[in-house]
């Protein structure tokens, strides 16, 4: 990146102005390294033999192992790039058909590199699936969706170690006559599980559940045993989904659409504090109080907003509540909007007596033209959400199987499938949000050559360990022309703007400041730059962050001009088509004469394929770029010019 020469005025001050703009909390997406989950109890049916599988699907290529530490039952497993496998555990093996007491059936799935889990339990006719949540997205504090209308309501809570301590407050009377409202105590060891069951046609949604030993977090699931859903006579189905922990102050505002091939579904809002208004197309819907809900039916995709956290569950009806035959209940516990990720890979799962796979989708309006499922534009089959047409979705059916759906401004996905009196549903992937991560936006006035911190802070959280040595690698970008980095042996600074800081840590208490970056204020080619922190890895596990400070370097009116002009700008569009299969077209402008150079980069900064190092004139261009050679991952396409450099990320998809 070229660096400008500041020249030396009499008189010039630099103001520099820095807001809390689209400053974000970090989020913990369902991809890890480590996994913790069970099994709840399915319908018992010895005609009709029960299956239970474990999917991992990765992006990159990795191994892995999925085990039963208390039953001492382990089985490895190889995943392929952008695919998917399935793992098969013994039903006698993982299965918890007990009702509270400890049992050490809690299943572990570790992996070497991020991937993504999820767990079906298969009986024909009487089956549901659910995404996994990876260690650090888990917390301490749920508060439970599930349902009955016939047999059982059932919770699962699962430990991952020793002396975990837990509060439970059931909704209603247990199994076992644990009194509704009245809290009780248990306490579980690494991998053991404890199973909750309410008595027949009870529904236990409303049920709090909390780790109160201080520093340890669990995994919540919660459905049926068998339920009917909507007041119909035909059928029952297993309900099986994993809960996402508490985050106050998240979770307001979702998008509802309804399964594909229904004619509505029983959408359930569950308040999880005291007065939260709802309101349902913007219009009040009603007012709630803590662990109480209600259900609504929806038949048209609906947008759902709160003044405080909820969660919502979108259930499938039994088949008689609309005749259509083909079909059958399961429950998904939506995203909030803010939940969503750029790309995820998933696995539609084949059985034996599901035979139509659908995906429905969620995605920013201005999104459209960037989604590709498995590399082909979908734009056609999206249309605006009514009350909220700043979003659309889109119903699409898909093959069972691999697939990889991608959208740079983020998407929402359930995947579910429908058979005679069989269905599943569940979650492609998820963003939990928290806010362990934070930063303060220097507000200071700054001479011209003074230098500005940037503070890197981190509250109390159970993510990641403080106590002994640990390494932390963040990521930040910047324009190096109004912000650059004061450099030192722990800082590398890149020609497409990314500083990559790479330190130790040692007995942190938390809360406390991490480290400070420091920046020299430059006069450069643009008046601001978003000063943004993009990723904090932590003994190597990733976080994507996406906390950004805005900083304008703005000229006094005594003097001094700026030494390149911001407007107008050269340009680079984004590769078309994003996710590319083979070749991709480009256009580009320039407003200077010079040597030009565009280039391909991949995510570790190693150059892979060059396209253009010429002297190029003042002009508007068009190219083809030949791709065909690259293996699927993520890149960057990087335009330099004598005054300014541009990046563009890019996915490569067969």
């Amino acid at each position: 990146m070229r660096k400008n020469i500041i020249p030396i005025f009499a008189i010039l001050v630099l103001t520099v102005l820095i807001s809390r703009e689209a400053l974000q909390a970090q989020q913990y997406n369902s991809k890890g390294k480590e996994f913790w989950l069970g099994f709840m109890e399915n319908t018992p049916d010895a005609l009709r033999p029960d299956y239970l599988s474990v999917f991992i699907s990765a992006n990159t290529a990795t191994t892995g192992i999925v085990e039963v530490p208390g039953m001492r039952w382990s089985q490895n497993f190889n995943v392929q790039a952008n695919k998917t496998v399935e793992v098969r555990i013994p039903t006698n093996t993982a299965m918890v058909t007990s009702h509270e007491i400890s049992d050490p059936r809690g299943v572990r799935v570790t992996a070497n590199d991020p991937v993504t889990v999820y767990a079906l339990n298969y009986l024909p006719q009487s089956s549901d699936a659910t995404i996994v949540l990876p260690l650090q997205t888990i917390g301490k504090d749920y508060t439970v969706q599930a349902a009955s209308q016939n047999f059982t309501s059932n919770i699962l809570i699962v430990s991952n170690k020793a002396n975990t301590r837990i509060q439970i407050i059931p909704s209603r009377t247990t199994s076992t006559g644990r009194t509704a409202g009245r809290a009780f105590q248990i306490n579980l060891n690494r991998g053991e599980v404890y199973q909750l069951a309410s008595r027949d046609g009870e529904d236990l949604t409303g049920t709090r559940i909390k780790e109160i030993s201080g520093t340890n977090t669990i995994s919540v699931f919660g459905g049926a045993l068998c339920t009917r859903i909507g007041n119909c006579a035909c059928c029952c189905n297993h309900l099986f989904e994993q809960m996402f922990p508490i985050i106050p102050d998240r979770m307001k505002e979702y998008v509802t659409v309804p399964y594909k091939t229904r004619r509505g579904d029983i959408v359930r809002v569950l308040a999880i504090f005291d007065t939260t208004v709802v309101s349902i197309n913007n219009k009040y819907w009603r007012t709630l109080y803590a662990n109480q809900y209600y259900d609504t039916l929806l038949t048209i995709p609906s947008y759902i907003k709160s003044n405080k956290t909820i969660s919502v569950a979108q259930n499938s009806r039994s088949r008689e509540c609309d005749g259509i035959m083909s079909s059958d209940p399961f429950m998904i516990v939506l995203s909030s909007l803010e939940m969503s990720l750029d790309v995820i890979t998933f696995n539609a799962f084949e059985t034996n007596i599901i035979d139509n796979y659908f995906v429905n989708i969620i995605s920013p309006s201005s999104n459209l033209d960037s989604i590709m499922l498995d590399g082909v534009s979908i734009k056609r089959f999206f249309s605006t959400v009514t009350m909220n047409p700043q979003y659309s979705y889109a119903q699409v059916g898909i093959t069972p199987g691999d697939h990889t759906l991608s959208g740079p401004l983020g998407v929402i996905a359930y995947v579910y499938g429908y058979g005679e009196r069989e269905s599943y549903g569940y979650s492609a992937g998820v963003n939990i949000i928290s806010d362990f991560v934070d930063t303060k936006c220097p507000t200071e006035k700054f001479k011209n050559g003074d230098t500005l911190s940037f503070p890197l802070e981190l509250g109390r959280t159970n993510a990641i360990l403080t106590v002994g040595t640990h390494e932390y690698v963040a990521k930040l970008t910047m324009n190096g022309n109004v912000l650059f980095p004061i450099m030192d042996s722990t800082l590398t600074y890149d020609s497409v703007g990314t500083l990559t800081i790479k330190r130790k840590a040692q007995d942190i208490q938390l809360p406390a400041v991490l480290t400070e970056i420091k920046f020299l204020t430059m006069l450069g080619d643009s008046e601001c730059t978003d000063l943004h922190l993009e990723t904090l890895t932590w003994d190597g596990y990733e976080f994507a962050l996406n906390k950004t400070c805005r900083v304008c370097v703005k000229l006094c009116e005594e003097g001094g001009k700026r030494l390149i002009l911001s407007t107008p700008e050269s340009y680079l569009t984004t590769l078309n088509p994003n996710p590319v299969l083979s070749h991709a077209k480009i256009k580009y402008g320039l407003i200077e004469d010079g040597i030009t150079k565009i280039y391909v980069i991949d995510v570790y900064g190693k150059q892979v394929k060059n396209f253009i190092n010429e002297f190029k004139k003042t002009g508007e261009y068009s190219e083809t770029l030949d791709l065909s050679a690259l293996a699927d991952g993520i890149y960057f396409l990087v335009m330099q010019t004598p005054s300014k450099t541009i990046v563009k990320k890019f996915a490569v998809t067969r």
